[in-house]
């Protein structure tokens, strides 16, 4: 692919080493004082969002990009602590995602998302035991409203127990605008809605837009099946060492192992 926009988003100063190919970009830039040198982009001039992030989440940015970068054939979004990655075992170095493996999987896919979640129970059930359903109904209600094809869709993937978390993606351009037209859409609909309610939460369920759209994003990739998917692993970043990283997984993960035997 000819130009990349490859976005690691984050919402404070990290000093993570990233792919040089990533470009890092500052999110609620608009609502802070934020360091020269260090960040390649901010989502607060041109056509921005950036005073939703603590509601949005790192989809100010997708909204930023997507408006604002008009060079790119390829977008990617990541986290400053989730990045793709191309294999589960590493040691002295982090096997994130090349320009040159990106090319690959795109000349056959359309899109990189991560490996999608088996939950324990179904998809509308597991959000509203962890955030406030009455936003999910709202949404899904909005989703019917104006797009009635996706009626079906919405059923089985609410009904089913599989999703996409994370909100991440590399793909290509026309992919990205058709589903963030989509998005945003239904995201504006539903926040005069709800948002006099969303403001007032504690941070984790302030964040509201954003765990929308990551069910969001799971029907319309269900819908769109015409889309070809590539699932990939997501590596998440405890620290910048890659030792140290790995060590810290396999204590967390024996934490997680006696919690369950006992």
């Amino acid at each position: 692919m000819k130009n990349k926009s490859l976005y690691v988003i984050t919402h404070k100063d990290v000093k993570n080493t990233y792919p040089k190919d990533r470009k890092i970009m500052l999110v609620g830039a608009k609502e802070k004082v934020v360091p020269e040198g260090y960040f390649s982009d901010y989502d607060k001039s041109k056509d921005n969002i950036s005073d939703k992030n603590s509601t949005f989440c790192e989809l100010t940015g997708q909204y930023y990009f997507i408006k604002n970068d008009s060079d790119a054939d390829v977008f990617g979004l990541e986290h400053y602590r989730r990045l793709f990655t191309k294999r589960k075992i590493y040691l002295f170095k982090f096997p994130f995602l090349k320009s040159k493996d990106i090319d690959k999987i795109l000349s056959e896919y359309d899109i990189i998302v991560p490996k999608i979640t088996k939950l324990d129970k179904s998809v509308y059930d597991h959000y509203c035991e962890y955030h406030v359903g009455s936003d999910l109904d709202i949404a899904l209600e909005i989703i019917n409203k104006k797009y009635p094809e996706y009626a079906d869709v919405c059923k089985e993937v609410i009904n089913g127990n599989e999703t996409y978390f994370c909100n991440m993606f590399i793909a290509k351009r026309e992919v990205i605008e058709n589903y963030s037209k989509w998005l945003f859409d239904i995201l504006f609909e539903v926040e005069p809605i709800i948002n006099d309610e969303v403001i007032l939460r504690q941070n984790y369920n302030k964040r509201a837009y954003g765990y929308l759209a990551e069910r969001l994003f799971t029907i319309w990739l269900f819908k769109n099946s015409d889309i070809k998917r590539y699932e990939c692993k997501v590596e998440f970043l405890r620290s910048n060492n890659p030792f140290v990283n790995m060590c810290k997984k396999v204590i967390h993960l024996i934490k997680r192992i006696l919690k369950i035997e006992k």
